[in-house]
């Protein structure tokens, strides 16, 4: 009829028969007769059908053999051609067997049951039995309503708090955000004024190394026997406007991380 593939295996596609019992033997495995009508000298492997001797352990080859026709498959496979032929012929006496009256399927008598009324009483409220959900204990309504009152006051003035809290916390973020502004904005200011400061006294620096020391030489004056050099008078005013910037830094530092705090 035709092959179909199941599990990556092609298997036949056969008629459908009915399974009905077949008769064969264990000994030899023949279809026709049971093992105690069997007439073979000694007993068969049900496999490869090789002779069994008694008291000895059999190993079998696990090579099929059908004991019908003798093919490479076992003896009761429906691969056999004699098996398919032998439970066609049982199929078709069965159905005679049937329709002549000679045989009867065993069917099972239907049972009517029979209920009355007083079999599955109501069941009244008295008779319910309430299991309560947190436990056996009773809480009148009253009490229930007043407890219920109390919580709702309580999550009420909660919520109150935390309004607050939350008002409180944005006011404080815009201070610090308006204070860290001011800080930039001196900083800035600041940065800027030591740049201007630097600026000048370079400016100093050369007005006084190309025109004063010239004149002082022209009119020979030693300034040096009376005033600090020039040079001694820059470095330390460029030390003082160093350490004024890095106080004015850590100061802005500390001051935010304390606002932070």
């Amino acid at each position: 009829m035709g092959r179909i593939s199941i599990g990556n295996i092609m298997s036949l596609i056969t008629s459908f028969l009915q399974g009905n019992r077949i008769t064969y033997c264990t000994r030899c495995w023949c279809i026709g007769h049971l093992r105690d009508k069997c007439q073979a000298s000694s007993a068969r492997c049900r496999v490869c059908l090789q002779e069994i001797a008694e008291n000895q352990t059999h190993i079998s080859s696990y090579q099929p053999r059908c004991a019908q026709c003798d093919g490479n498959h076992h003896s009761l496979s429906s691969q056999c051609q004699t098996i398919r032929t032998y439970k066609a012929h049982l199929k078709e006496e069965v159905d005679k067997a049937f329709s002549s009256g000679i045989l009867r399927r065993l069917e099972p008598p239907k049972q009517t049951p029979e209920f009355n009324s007083e079999d599955f009483p109501a069941i009244t409220g008295q008779a319910q039995r309430i299991i309560p959900v947190w436990g056996n204990k009773h809480i009148p309504q009253q009490q229930s309503t007043f407890e219920s009152a109390n919580i709702a006051n309580a999550l009420t003035a909660l919520t109150k708090q935390l309004t607050i809290m939350t008002d409180n916390n944005l006011r404080m973020e815009k201070k610090l955000d308006e204070t860290n502004v001011r800080l930039n904005h001196a900083a800035q200011m600041s940065e800027s004024l030591q740049k201007s400061v630097k600026n000048i006294l370079q400016s100093l620096k050369d007005v006084m190394a190309k025109i004063v020391y010239p004149l002082c030489e022209l009119k020979r004056v030693d300034p040096v026997g009376k005033y600090l050099p020039f040079s001694t008078i820059l470095d330390e005013l460029t030390a003082d406007t160093n350490m004024d910037r890095n106080a004015l830094h850590e100061t802005a530092t500390a001051k935010s991380t304390n606002d932070t705090v």
